[in-house]
């Protein structure tokens, strides 16, 4: 069964489960927070940076920015452009934040003018992420970098979309995917650097 939304004055699309049965039902239940869980995700990692390389792996936000995370919603219609927004937000923290001087000194050797996700993916693939967890990340800076923001339907932006899995995928849904992802790559980013602190530890001990 599904719970329109519109029915109640909120957005359109479904009403989310757990909102339905506290609402209607007088039940106890939780809500998914994928916004929420991106955001302790970045600490975490951040956290577990500090520990490994020394420093933050994201660098403290701008005020106008960190303003704008600390908002963040996803699109309230299915109305494509309300996409845009959002998803920039989540471009600027996750990809333009990333410190590339910590990234640099990390990575050791570097290659002329390489980019901070492709220090971050020899950095990560150094501490044994086999999965290549930070893709995610590229795919987004590659949406952007096509015009996959500001143009939903140019060819470039639809391979975009369709790296991240989006394409054709309803705006309010599409953003709740990406920060998922973005919220599983940032998690697992964490735990790798935690794991390699925690290893070296152990010979110590």
């Amino acid at each position: 069964e599904t719970y329109r939304g519109c029915g109640w004055g909120g957005p359109e699309g479904e009403m989310e489960e757990g909102r339905f049965r506290r609402d209607f039902w007088n039940q106890p239940a939780s809500s998914p927070d994928p916004i929420g869980d991106m955001r302790r995700a970045r600490e975490l990692a951040n956290s577990a940076a500090r520990d490994r390389l020394g420093g933050d792996l994201w660098r403290p936000l701008p005020a106008d920015l960190e303003l704008e995370y600390r908002s963040l919603m996803g699109p309230l219609t299915d109305d494509p452009s309300a996409l845009i927004a959002p998803l920039l937000i989540v471009a600027k923290v996750f990809v333009d934040g990333l410190d590339a001087k910590l990234l640099k000194k990390a990575a050791g050797v570097t290659q002329k003018d390489e980019k901070s996700l492709s220090l971050l993916r020899r950095l990560l693939t150094s501490h044994g992420d086999s999965d290549d967890c930070s893709k995610v990340l590229r795919d987004l800076y590659a949406m952007r970098s096509r015009g996959g923001v500001a143009h939903l339907s140019n060819s470039d932006s639809k391979a975009a979309l369709a790296d991240l899995g989006i394409d054709g995928v309803a705006p309010i849904a599409a953003f709740e995917s990406v920060v998922r992802q973005v919220g599983t790559a940032v998690a697992r980013i964490g735990e790798l650097l935690t794991d390699a602190t925690e290893a070296d530890d152990s010979e110590y001990d």
